[in-house]
């Protein structure tokens, strides 16, 4: 890690949470077809808030609307020239209806998100779910209750299978 990194990145996710389910977002490489779950959210827009961020994601990759409740997460990824905090709020659906949505950076033929859907946290070890940390991490907290505070998850490089 050198101090030469260029790239400044806030990206948002959101933690949607319902009868211990949690909203997943399926992810296909358009490179090598491989397979990723994660939980809806991208990168901030300049200016904007990371709240604001966060409602907006799970929209555009979802359809459902969310209310942001708490920051209860937050890592860091460092790669190469770039490094990006990532924010993970906590959030419950208030209006919408659950359909694939897109990446509206991606032009169509490139779109990647191919699924949403809501899996139950035992079933998390079934899925390429990233980060990684989250396939014990989210079964085991909601077994004893989330942080009240925002839990440090710590600095990591991108392991998506891209």
């Amino acid at each position: 890690m050198g101090t030469e990194s260029s790239g400044k990145l806030v990206a948002v996710r959101t933690l949607v949470l319902q009868d211990r389910q949690i909203l997943l977002v399926g992810h296909r490489s358009t490179k090598t077809g491989k397979v990723w779950w994660m939980a809806p959210g991208g990168l901030a827009h300049a200016g904007e808030p990371a709240l604001d961020a966060a409602v907006r994601e799970v929209g555009e990759e979802t359809g459902l609307e969310v209310e942001v409740d708490r920051l209860i997460y937050w890592l860091e990824w460092i790669w190469e020239r770039s490094h990006c905090v990532e924010l993970y709020f906590v959030g419950k659906v208030i209006g919408g209806q659950l359909a694939i949505g897109n990446d509206p950076e991606l032009p169509v033929d490139r779109q990647i998100i191919f699924d949403a859907r809501f899996v139950d946290l035992g079933e998390l070890g079934n899925y390429p779910v990233y980060p990684k940390i989250f396939r014990t991490l989210l079964a085991e907290h909601l077994g004893q209750g989330l942080p009240e505070g925002a839990m440090y998850l710590g600095i990591s490089q991108p392991d998506l299978p891209r």
